[in-house]
């Protein structure tokens, strides 16, 4: 099979994006199949390691830095064995050997009790913050709220993000939006909790900075003088 350039793929790809736009209600597009493709050639990503495709929608793709791991969710079923479909799942494509991974698994194996989607990638591919509803992927999560977590692809572990600098207390609102740094040390998120930090008294949706490694919790979004917090989301 004779491969297409790079700029050949991505212009082609541009263009039927286009055509579609114009010629689709906008939620008949976004309610596509999305397939995740990766440029050399163009290659599917949201396949199974057989090459099987994906039987639900795919979203909130992520790659790491070299380009050779794609994460994204999904509710598919076919993707990994074991994986019902029943919950959106976060998944991980190795790119190079075809082998794809359900990194959005209970700690010692199981499905998760609720949805994990928005994942993010670390450049070496080796951590993978999400937000997830569920309540059992690590051992005491009790609050009943959306989390966010990080999954150590390397040990097969994952852990709460959204706590306090304690290790012990847990948010007592939703967090959102998880980004994870390069070397996947720190993940940075949103969050309506105020208990995460002492000094959160704004009653507003705030950002915050999470080191992996000691547990500290910092309150980043507030003014240029590290104290004034915002007065809206």
């Amino acid at each position: 099979m004779k491969k297409i350039s790079q700029t050949k793929a991505f212009a082609l790809l541009a263009l039927i994006m286009v055509l579609a736009l114009l010629l689709l209600p906008s939620q008949t597009v976004l309610g596509k199949l999305l397939e995740v493709v990766m440029f050399d050639a163009v290659e599917l990503a949201s396949v199974d390691s057989t090459g099987t495709n994906a039987n639900s929608d795919v979203n909130t793709v992520a790659i790491n830095g070299d380009g050779q791991f794609v994460a994204f969710h999904t509710n598919a079923s076919v993707l990994v064995t074991g994986v019902n479909g029943t919950y959106q799942d976060v998944f991980v494509k190795d790119m190079s050997s075809g082998a794809i991974e359900h990194v959005s698994a209970a700690n010692g194996g199981g499905l998760g009790n609720g949805n994990s989607t928005d994942p993010s990638i670390s450049a070496n591919g080796r951590y993978v913050a999400f937000l997830s509803q569920a309540s059992n992927l690590v051992t005491g999560d009790t609050n009943g709220l959306q989390d966010i977590f990080i999954y150590d692809r390397d040990l097969n572990t994952v852990s709460l993000v959204s706590l306090a600098a304690d290790g012990i207390t847990q948010a007592n609102g939703s967090s959102n939006t998880p980004k994870v740094c390069g070397n996947g040390s720190h993940v940075v998120f949103s969050s309506n909790a105020t208990n995460l930090v002492p000094t959160d008294t704004n009653g507003m949706e705030d950002v915050f900075i999470k080191n992996i490694s000691t547990g500290a919790v910092e309150l980043i979004s507030t003014a240029s003088d590290g104290t004034t917090q915002g007065n809206g989301i």
